[in-house]
């Protein structure tokens, strides 16, 4: 009997060992897969250039913040981008390492590079990689894709390019030339010209001008009447002129320029522009006429005067 129990004893205590070494196998298994299947683990954030925008033909710097969000450590990690054709590695280092990351580890990333001269403005995207190895050795690449804008501010220029408003001569056109002279291209130009107490306005103020590329020119013209207050009619010496540009960059941005130009009243001398002899002379013939028709009424009146003594 004491037998029986002891066997029986011993074979519960053997299966439950076994349950127990089946159990704990498992949740080993779990782990193992658990650890060979540790992927996605890389998080990317922070993402940003500087500038802002990149300049063709300049340097400039990228920034990122590499983070494990796995649970495990990982070495050998390599954090590697792939440039475009206008954008390269201004140092030649297209790459970033370290031997060990740990679990919740951020590490700052920034890699030097620069925009080719001829490069257009946009939008370019920056192909990356990181490979690692997890806890237990096995190697994993993660991919993604990056995005940085290129290009900058636009710089546009203005001045008086023409008047024929002189001394004498106070309405006339003015000639607004803008000049967009920086590799930035603009969008939905309008060029428009403020009222002022020097002057009125005889035509529209604003002039929609639409796209002006890198290196483009655009006139636009303006009619005015300049005011004086001299009795004698004199105009001032200058005037003022308020422009104002409203345009768009590439990416949108909203840009608004204020410029006052000068305009000089010159005498029609100093403008070279030479007197009209035409009325001079048409007065003359018409003097000539008067004196010729006032001479043959004279002669008629002797003549009467001389038949009846």
């Amino acid at each position: 009997m004491y037998f029986k129990k002891t066997l029986v004893f011993l074979v519960v205590a053997s299966m439950m060992l076994l349950g127990i070494m089946g159990i704990a196998s498992a949740q080993l298994d779990l782990a193992r897969t658990d650890k060979l299947n540790f992927n996605h683990v890389m998080d990317i954030s922070g993402i940003s250039t500087t500038p802002d925008y990149l300049t063709p033909g300049k340097p400039g710097t990228l920034q990122l913040t590499l983070r494990n969000t796995g649970g495990e450590m990982l070495k050998d990690v390599i954090f590697r981008v792939n440039f475009p054709d206008k954008i390269a590695p201004s140092k030649g280092i297209d790459y970033w390492k370290t031997q060990i990351m740990s679990s919740g580890e951020a590490n700052t990333i920034t890699l030097s590079l620069i925009v080719q001269p001829d490069a257009g403005e946009g939008v370019y995207k920056i192909p990356f990689s990181v490979d690692y190895l997890n806890s237990i050795g096995d190697e994993r690449t993660e991919n993604g894709t990056l995005s940085v804008s290129v290009g900058g501010r636009p710089n546009m220029f203005v001045e008086l390019k023409s008047a024929d408003i002189y001394q004498g001569h106070p309405s006339g056109t003015v000639t607004v030339r803008t000049v967009n002279n920086n590799l930035a291209n603009v969008k939905f130009l309008t060029v428009q010209l403020g009222t002022s107490s020097q002057y009125t306005l005889l035509s529209y103020p604003r002039e929609y001008v639409g796209d002006l590329k890198s290196d483009d020119t655009q006139e636009t013209d303006f009619k005015i009447l300049v005011l004086t207050n001299d009795p004698k009619g004199t105009l001032p010496s200058s005037i003022s002129l308020p422009v104002q540009l409203v345009y768009k960059d590439f990416f949108n941005r909203d840009f608004a320029d204020n410029v006052t130009l000068v305009l000089p009243i010159r005498t029609a001398a100093e403008m070279g522009i030479q007197p009209s002899y035409a009325v001079y002379y048409v007065l003359g013939v018409v003097v000539i006429i008067l004196l010729y028709m006032i001479y043959r009424e004279y002669k008629k009146r002797k003549k009467k005067q001389a038949l009846y003594k």
